[in-house]
């Protein structure tokens, strides 16, 4: 019973499969970019961590302003490089690799979340116009009752009409 209670925590305590999402500083060049990359990726490898998929970092505009300290005056960013990287690694090493990556400079703003090693991301589809068919009624003929198409007298003409006209 002890030993499984000790193989549970040795479980419990082996890598995990995680993401990080991450923001670089528009002022970054597109030549530097590779290089920033490689050293988020070498901070992965460096906490004992193992790269499992990545995108490469895109240039995107922010959903609000960010107002980020620089050399003792605030800058504000409409704009910065997102990308993410899948990675394995010991749940104690996160915190720390967490804080490294938010000590660099060139980082706008990250996070790590817990994840699975499958792709799990959402195809973008195209939108399909489809026509759905629509049920049809045949149009039946309205059915009056017949009326006596007799020769009708003038009396009877000038009774109605007035029947009509006090209405």
């Amino acid at each position: 019973m002890a030993e499984e209670k000790e193989h549970n925590t040795q479980e419990e305590s082996e890598s995990r499969v995680y993401e990080l999402g991450y923001h670089i500083l528009p002022s970054v060049t597109e030549e530097n970019l590779s290089d920033e990359v490689a050293a988020l990726k070498a901070l992965v490898t460096k906490h004992n961590g193992t790269p499992v998929s990545e995108e490469a970092p895109k240039m995107l505009d922010l959903a609000y302003t960010m107002r980020v300290r620089e050399g003792g005056k605030f800058k504000n960013y409409n704009s910065a490089y997102f990308g993410w990287m899948k990675f394995e690694m010991d749940p104690e090493q996160v915190v720390v690799l967490e804080e490294s990556v938010r000590a660099m400079p060139t980082v706008l703003r990250s996070i790590v979340f817990k994840t699975v090693k499958e792709n799990t991301r959402a195809g973008i589809r195209a939108p399909q116009l489809s026509e759905r068919p629509t049920p049809t009624r045949e149009r039946q003929p309205i059915r009056r009752e017949e009326e006596n198409t007799g020769p009708v007298s003038e009396e009877e003409l000038d009774k109605s009409i007035e029947e009509l006209v006090v209405e």
